[in-house]
C-alpha cells in the first residue's frame, strides 16, 4: 500500500531529533528549570558545547503581549567555547547560579577544565529567572541574536553554594537593560 516507505527499511534508525532552540521564545522574562545539562561535541565539527535543556515553568511576559503562554516549553540554550569572553560569560552565568567560579583557577588549585565538568550534573533541578532578548546581526540581518541573560537563581532545584536571590531583588535585575554582545 505504501511502497515508498520500504525504500527505508534497511538503514531505519530512530533519531531523537533536535530540540527548540531560544529563537521559538518571544522576547521577555521567564522562569526556567533546567532539564538536561550535557558537555559533549557538535555532530558536524566536533566542537566542544554545553547544552542546556530548559523547560519554561514561568511565563512573566505582559498578559496583553502574549499571543499563547510560553509555560512547559523545553528549548535548548548552547555554550560554545569558542573564546575566552564566551567562557567568561558562561563563568558569570554560573556565578548568578549560585556556583563559586570565580574560584575556578590555576592559582587556587581549581582549574576551570576540571571545575566545569563536576558542575554539570549539579546543573539538572535548578530554577532560574532568564531574559531572553532579540538582538539585530549587523553581518548578517537574516540572523538575529537569540540571547537569554541569567538574572537569578530561583529557590528550588539543585543545592549550591549560594542561596537563590530574594524576591525584592529579583524584580530589579529583570529590569536590568545591559546591552550585553552576543554568545
Amino acid at each position: 500500500m505504501y511502497e515508498e516507505l520500504e525504500t527505508f527499511d534497511e538503514n531505519f534508525q530512530p533519531s531523537a531529533g533536535m530540540r527548540a532552540g531560544l529563537d521559538t521564545l518571544p522576547d521577555g522574562t521567564y522562569d526556567f528549570e533546567i532539564v538536561e545539562a550535557d558537555l559533549s561535541r557538535t555532530a558536524q565539527t566536533q566542537e566542544l558545547i554545553l547544552r542546556l535543556s530548559l523547560k519554561v515553568i514561568t511565563d512573566n511576559r505582559p498578559a496583553m503581549a502574549i499571543h499563547g503562554r510560553a509555560i512547559d516549553t523545553i528549548v535548548d540554550r548552547a555554550y560554545l567555547f569558542r573564546s575566552s569572553e564566551a567562557v567568561a560569560l558562561l563563568g558569570g552565568d554560573l556565578m548568578t547560579l549560585g556556583f563559586d567560579s570565580q574560584d575556578w583557577t590555576v592559582a587556587n588549585g581549581r582549574p576551570f577544565s576540571k571545575e566545569l565538568p563536576r558542575v554539570i550534573p549539579r546543573l539538572h533541578g535548578l530554577r532560574f529567572r532568564g531574559q531572553k532578548k532579540t538582538k539585530q546581526n549587523l553581518k548578517n540581518p537574516e540572523q538575529p541574536y537569540h540571547n537569554l541573560t541569567i538574572l537569578a537563581r530561583l529557590p528550588g532545584g539543585s543545592a549550591t553554594s549560594t542561596p537563590p536571590m530574594p524576591p525584592s531583588l529579583l524584580a530589579s535585575a529583570a529590569s536590568n537593560d545591559d546591552d550585553e554582545p552576543p554568545f
